[in-house]
């Protein structure tokens, strides 16, 4: 069941949104973890149990990373080339 108090992601934006929660993500994409660590962010090592309710819009706040969109675009990249 969906979260209501979370906004609907953006059916345009691809199958990973900055409105997943990092365990939404890092379950998703099967090499999420390495991609993630390659901007700057360790989500598995650092962020504890707050992956599960940390989104990844939320990340350049909380995790400094200055790069959103490239993030989403790489695991966009790697989850869609794990479903072909």
């Amino acid at each position: 069941m969906w979260n209501s108090s979370r906004p609907l992601p953006d059916p345009n934006a691809g199958p990973i949104t900055g409105s997943m929660t990092l365990a939404e993500v890092l379950a998703a994409v099967p090499d999420a973890e390495r991609i993630f660590q390659e901007h700057g962010v360790h989500p598995v090592a650092y962020c504890g149990p707050t992956v599960q309710i940390l989104r990844l819009d939320e990340t350049p706040g909380h995790c400094k990373l200055e790069n959103l969109e490239g993030l989403l675009a790489k695991l966009n990249a790697a989850c869609c080339a794990s479903h072909k």
